[in-house]
């Protein structure tokens, strides 16, 4: 994915939903440099963006094409330029963000997206938001999902055995598992590891294409 954008050395455009403070999409836009970029990052936090413009102004480094979007990941506008291709990069798509992002790129309505990376996390705090997709189509019951994120939140728990923050690895795995089985079938998708479990036990991401 990494390589894809940075290789590309025509017009790309890049999306960052949950962007936080915005440097992994101001970094990707720098580091593309020479090429044409437009890129956006979208939060609904005001104070981590400002975070953002002002470590910026520090540095004294403006990226043009660059924009933050102080808005809903549901309603914010994920579009670029017309024949460009699209690129969602979500570095900590937070619980049931993840499956809002999946929902808008499930729905077709993204002009000439290409690939999307989703780092998933914070599997715990959706409890009680199943995806739709997966309620409708039997794959998983309310009370399974509930429980499966329960215990994915035993990854991270202060003093948990290793076993049990495994059973919560897995927890989390199987969550992305049944995300991505309700895609539709024009996208390509997989569950990873993004990076070794040493640098953190919350490492597993969807990588799709289209």
């Amino acid at each position: 994915m990494a390589s894809g954008i940075l290789d590309d050395t025509g017009p790309v455009h890049i999306v960052e939903p949950c962007c936080g403070n915005g440097i992994l999409t101001a970094s990707t836009t720098f580091l593309r440099s020479p090429h044409t970029t437009t890129s956006v990052g979208i939060d609904r936090d005001p104070e981590r963006t400002q975070r953002f413009h002002t470590v910026m102004a520090t540095v004294g480094q403006s990226l043009p094409g660059f924009k933050l979007d102080i808005a809903d990941v549901r309603y914010s506008s994920f579009d670029g330029p017309t024949q460009v291709p699209t690129y969602i990069l979500a570095k900590h798509a937070c619980g049931p963000a993840t499956d809002i992002i999946l929902d808008r790129i499930g729905s077709g309505d993204i002009p000439n997206l290409c690939a999307s990376v989703i780092a998933t996390c914070c599997h715990g705090t959706a409890q009680e938001c199943i995806p739709s997709a997966l309620a409708s189509s039997g794959a998983v019951t309310p009370s399974e999902w509930h429980q499966l994120a329960k215990f994915a939140d035993w990854v991270t728990a202060s003093g948990v055995p290793e076993e049990i923050a495994t059973i919560g690895r897995v927890a989390m795995r199987v969550m992305d598992c049944l995300r991505i089985t309700a895609l539709p079938d024009h996208i390509s998708s997989h569950v990873t590891e993004l990076f070794p479990s040493s640098v953190s036990r919350k490492n597993h991401g969807i990588v799709m294409t289209t």
